[in-house]
């Protein structure tokens, strides 16, 4: 039951986070629609990178198959239930570590790989009596988890639902004693071994990356998960001696772990200030100033919006084309190479779409002004594929 109650938390964390970013995407869409009707308009945060954090959480008890079996004359036990020959040990507990991946992004799709390891305390004994009062007693105890694993989920915007699966791995021990109904009820049979198991493990959950300006970490975008693995960390057969022979025990090892993480992207935007770019010129003193011809909006990494000082050169533009009567600007949105070509062609569009009804608020005729985008095509400062370079990620307005 607490398995099921377990998956059920978790689908409902995915269909909550898969609705909220749907509707965000959709609302936000509606702008560029009429440019990219054919895709789906992703978000603005970019997964791409790697990533470290911390996580915790518990794991619900879950059936673990023992089976024993007599050997020689101890066989005759089992079948008359002095011993239990099939037995189910539930064991529950905390969890409690860390993990460190790196993802990459094409498009809406995200994909990449994940290392974690947890500290557990997964530790349960269970007894049983024969109708002849002869007790056996099993425990289990799960000291470790750990897991390398393959991840794969769909990005709208801020919002990540993955599936996950690969190799887990951990250390616990399995134990026997079977006791004696004589007087005092005295040890006859035990056996211990422990150790390092390994198997697999799969999953899934649900991560939120935090506006980083609402929140960040030396300039590091924050995300939130939810997450739950099934693992089965393989079967482990002991003896379980005494004076008088002994027992064979099978002890599956397998469980379930319901977690909550926090992560830190390394690498994440640091704040830009918008600069105005233009080419220094002394007019003849006979001569008087002009304004310039062209402006340089600068953004921050993988955003679409403007910062105070962006909207100061933006209100300037519109100020001198004004006393200049100016009768047509061009705004051509641009995007550095960090990110795939059709995303960064997408976000130069909204960047210069901001542009444009900035420059309407600012009372330019939204006929006098056209609007492109180039992506990553024409990069004010050439770099290599990947490279965030603030001077490329900008929007160029221009009197004609």
């Amino acid at each position: 039951m607490q398995r099921r109650f377990a998956l059920t938390l978790l689908t409902a964390a995915l269909l909550a986070g898969t609705a909220q970013a749907q509707q965000s995407s959709s609302s936000s869409s509606s702008s560029s629609s009429q440019w990219f009707s054919s895709t789906p308009t992703p978000g603005t945060f970019n997964w791409s990178g790697l990533y470290g954090g911390i996580n915790g959480g518990f794991s619900p008890s879950i059936g673990n198959k023992i089976e024993t079996q007599g050997v020689g004359a101890n066989a005759a036990n089992v079948l008359s239930g002095r011993r239990p020959g099939s037995i189910t040990n539930d064991r529950e507990g905390a969890v409690a570590g860390g993990q460190v991946g790196f993802n990459w992004q094409t498009g809406n799709i995200v994909y990449g790989a994940e290392a974690d390891f947890d500290w557990a305390d997964l530790n349960h004994t269970q007894n049983y009596y024969s109708a002849l009062n002869d007790r056996a007693q099993f425990n289990q105890h799960q000291y470790t988890l750990g897991t390398v694993r393959a991840r794969v989920g769909y990005a709208f915007d801020r919002w990540l639902p993955y599936v996950t699966g690969g190799w887990a791995y951990g250390r616990y021990s399995n134990g026997a004693n079977f006791y004696s109904n004589a007087p005092g009820t005295p040890l006859a049979f035990t056996g211990n071994q422990s150790g390092f198991g390994s198997g697999w493990t799969a999953g899934g959950g649900v991560e939120y990356a935090i506006p980083t300006n609402t929140f960040s970490m030396f300039g590091n975008a924050v995300t939130l998960r939810a997450e739950y693995l099934y693992y089965d960390l393989g079967e482990r057969t002991i003896g379980v001696n005494g004076a008088t022979g002994g027992y064979a025990s099978k002890f599956e090892n397998k469980g379930q772990v319901a977690r909550l993480g926090l992560n830190f992207k390394f690498g994440g935007p640091a704040v830009q200030t918008a600069t105005v770019q233009q080419a220094s010129y002394t007019p003849p003193p006979a001569q008087r100033a002009q304004a310039p011809r062209s402006y340089l909006v600068f953004f921050d990494f993988d955003r679409s919006d403007l910062t105070p000082e962006a909207s100061n050169i933006v209100k300037t533009a519109a100020d001198n084309a004004k006393s200049g009567n100016v009768t047509r600007i061009d705004v051509t949105g641009h995007a550095d190479r960090s990110g795939s070509d059709q995303y960064n062609l997408r976000l130069s569009q909204r960047r210069a779409q901001t542009v444009q009804a900035e420059l309407v608020r600012d009372g330019i005729p939204a006929d006098q002004i056209s609007v492109s985008a180039k992506g990553e095509s024409e990069p004010l400062v050439p770099t290599a594929d990947g490279v965030r370079e603030p001077q490329n990620r900008r929007v160029e307005i221009v009197y004609r």
